[in-house]
């Protein structure tokens, strides 16, 4: 997914229904017990996504970015976040 997330952009989040993450920003990385429902989503673009899962599962999600070399050295862009998820078989 790509939301115009990275840099820890503030109008780009992810929360999960029911719980409080450590950061809601669309490109954080962690992982989530026990998630039916997940919101993604930019503020500034007036989007928000929401996904129920059929089971109750295990959420990893986190950053996919690219490195390149520049005449200033090094640079790190976002390209957009993963979100897994694994049935864990409880409700």
């Amino acid at each position: 997914m790509n939301l115009l997330g990275g840099g820890g952009n503030p109008q780009a989040y992810c929360t999960v229904e029911g719980q409080q993450l450590p950061s809601h920003s669309f490109d954080s990385t962690g992982e989530v017990l026990n998630v039916d429902k997940i919101h993604i989503g930019n503020s500034w673009l007036e989007q928000d996504m929401g996904f129920a899962l059929s089971e109750t599962a295990t959420l990893w999600h986190f950053s996919i970015d690219t490195v390149t070399g520049s005449e200033a050295g090094f640079e790190r862009t976002h390209q957009g976040s993963n979100f897994t998820s694994m049935a864990t078989g409880t409700r």
